[in-house]
């Protein structure tokens, strides 16, 4: 058997059986593209040695350059460690300890100096956990800003890419800067790799925590990355027009420019082929009997997207394809970011946190109430307890003295008779008022000629005085 059959054939059972137990054995890399971006042959990826069955596409025209290379790997993971003497990748059976609350946050976006410098003020939590659901930066560099960061001063860190992430930044490196699409994305892997970092394409993991009544209770944490279709658009929009549609009210996504699909034509199979792979990993995960904890960049459901200013950038944020991933996939909490808008929603019994904190000015409310990095941060596990059927709470929006545009409640949507009623019941009323604003008219119009002819007519002579 073959070192890539035996890859394969390792990784198929591990699947199968999704334990953190035994140790996994992963062959090295197998495109062209991502060998060229590891500068070493001692990080393992536990996707990428499942991509040689599952991707199919061409390698991308561009390859990354080689002259790329990152500084030495912190040797406190326990997610890589080198290749054996037959050159296989192995990781360790997981540790046993009991972790503690694990905290979430996305979208802290550090090329902003005043978000980096509240990032650095993170107090250390050395028994928790750490989700950063995306958009931490935009390069490399800053990318292993944020996971030292985050690494010492937690004991477990997770990661998911954001759009920008994935950028082909004109501000980075010159060799970073021709990256594009999934070599930028395994770029981005390889950096996390150096700080023991969990990411969409290690194995998920089982997290052990105490309940509100003291005992102990596991989950399994899920990174995923899907990115998006353009799906999230009202059904008379079709695929083709839809950036169009964003455009008549001046919305287009700096992704049009930066984030390229490369290998895949558009982001739009690039997406495809990605949610393909996050349900497989999903179905796997099912044999643990465990609920989840889904952690992904992009929404999952097109109803917990709520941006006034802006609402046709809908369509850069996810895919219809996961609606129902929370309820098929037996979720306790989905995680997710992008949106720049903090809301907890319970839909089915499940828990939905957007937990972005944004751009300066986004948060800088937050910050006037006495908020900082530590405070905004979302508890995801344990969390509140998951409330009877039929009393969820509504939705909470979390932006501290947010603008009201964001917090308003959300009108509920209507069918297309009521719309339809709605239209014709305002067209007669405007009817109704235009008659009236005639009749007004009219009336006035009668009554100033009347007052005129009075005022035209001749006054009576004056008796004379005796």
């Amino acid at each position: 058997m073959s070192q890539s059959d035996l890859s394969r054939a390792t990784h198929t059972s591990n699947m199968a059986d999704h334990r953190p137990g035994p140790a996994a054995v992963l062959a090295p890399p197998e495109f062209p593209w991502a060998e060229s971006v590891m500068s070493t042959r001692s990080l393992s990826y536990m996707s990428v040695a499942d991509a040689a069955t599952e991707r199919t596409a061409a390698p991308i025209s561009r390859t990354p350059s080689d002259a790329y290379m990152f500084p030495a790997m912190r040797r406190t993971s326990t997610i890589a460690t080198q290749a054996d003497s037959d050159g296989l990748y192995i990781l360790p059976e997981s540790s046993n300890e009991i972790p503690g609350k694990l905290f979430a946050i996305a979208d802290i976006h550090i090329s902003y100096k005043s978000n980096r410098a509240a990032f650095e003020s993170l107090e250390p939590r050395p028994e928790d956990g750490l989700i950063l659901a995306g958009d931490v930066g935009e390069t490399i560099e800053q990318l292993t800003t944020v996971f030292a960061l985050a690494t010492q001063h937690f004991k477990t860190v997770f990661w998911v890419p954001g759009n920008h992430e994935l950028y082909s930044s004109k501000s980075a490196k010159e060799a970073e800067m021709h990256l594009r699409g999934e070599a930028k994305y395994m770029a981005c892997i390889m950096a996390a790799k150096q700080f023991g970092v969990i990411t969409p394409e290690d194995d998920f993991t089982t997290w052990t925590y105490a309940t509100p009544d003291g005992k102990t209770a596991e989950a399994l944490i899920c990174p995923i990355f899907t990115l998006y279709d353009y799906s999230f658009r009202p059904k008379n929009v079709s695929r083709e027009v839809a950036l169009a549609w964003a455009a008549e009210e001046g919305i287009v996504a700096t992704d049009e420019n930066l984030l390229h699909p490369d290998p895949y034509p558009t982001r739009d199979e690039w997406c495809a082929r990605l949610v393909s792979q996050s349900k497989t990993k999903l179905q796997a995960a099912q044999s643990q009997c465990l609920p989840l904890v889904i952690i992904n960049h992009w929404p999952l459901r097109e109803d917990t997207i709520y941006i006034p200013r802006v609402p046709r950038f809908s369509i850069w944020c996810g895919t219809k394809k996961t609606k129902h991933w929370h309820t098929r996939f037996n979720a306790k909490v989905v995680v997710t970011g992008h949106l720049h808008v903090r809301r907890t929603d319970w839909i089915d019994g499940v828990r939905f946190e957007e937990v972005s904190l944004g751009y300066p000015k986004q948060w800088q409310s937050a910050k006037d109430a006495g908020n900082d990095i530590n405070s905004m941060m979302r508890e995801i596990l344990p969390g509140p307890e998951t409330p009877e059927a039929g009393k969820e709470p509504n939705t909470e929006f979390l932006n501290v003295n947010f603008k009201p545009e964001y917090t308003r409640p959300i009108a509920p949507k209507r069918s297309e008779s009521e719309r339809s009623a709605s239209s014709k019941k305002s067209e007669s009323r405007r009817g109704e008022s235009k008659r009236s604003e005639i009749k007004r008219s009219e009336s006035d119009r009668s009554e100033s000629k009347r007052s005129e002819s009075k005022k035209s007519e001749p006054k009576p002579d004056e008796p004379k005085k005796g």
